[in-house]
């Protein structure tokens, strides 16, 4: 029982310093892109992260037994955990909704769609490799964190693929007599994600 604690806490951090490093990315490659769909990446790993760090407490806190305070242990965390991270997504998603019609009516936006294809590739590779170990640890300490923790990573990855493909097609625009639309391929690919 105590070594599948102990790959909980590690796969968790291992977790958490993959979502800082993805924020860090994420926002230092927006500010040279000027893409929003970067930027929001960028802001949804910063979510990660404070929430990674809050995962690690509430794995801790399930395992303690019960006391007087919490009579039936501190199970109930993990679903009370996991409701809250959801309605923080889905608030940043329609402020990011709102704020791709507001560019897409204001006149889109250029962005540097080469330099966001480089991000995207490395981006995906981590997000598929992070999701991997985690599932490869969730087998080993059957934890519901972890398991939805490879599954965030994995849907991170598929956004990522989604965001590369349309960089792709950007910079295909970019070149082609419709370049005029490229400046709405990035408030467009912030309102589809």
């Amino acid at each position: 029982m105590q070594e599948k604690i102990v790959l909980e806490q590690r796969a968790l951090i291992v977790s958490i310093i993959g979502t800082l490093i993805m924020a860090g990315l994420g926002i230092g490659f927006s500010l040279y892109t000027q893409s929003n769909a970067i930027l929001l990446d960028g802001i949804f790993s910063l979510i990660g992260f404070a929430f990674g760090l809050a995962a690690l407490r509430v794995a801790r806190l399930v395992q303690q037994p019960d006391d007087t305070h919490y009579q039936f242990g501190y199970g109930n965390f993990e679903p009370l955990f996991n409701l809250i991270k959801g309605v923080v997504i889905a608030f940043i998603s329609v402020f990011a909704l709102t704020d791709s019609v507001i560019s897409i009516l204001s006149g889109g936006r250029e962005i540097q769609a080469g330099v966001a294809l480089v991000y995207a590739i490395l981006v995906g590779i981590a997000c598929f490799g992070v999701a991997i170990y985690l599932k490869t640890m969730t087998k080993k300490t059957q934890s519901p964190l972890l398991e939805l923790d490879a599954k965030n990573w994995t849907i991170d990855g598929l956004l990522t693929v989604a965001v590369l493909i349309a960089f792709v097609v950007t910079i295909f625009i970019e070149k082609s007599e419709h370049a005029w639309m490229a400046v709405y391929a990035d408030p467009v690919i912030v309102g589809v994600l």
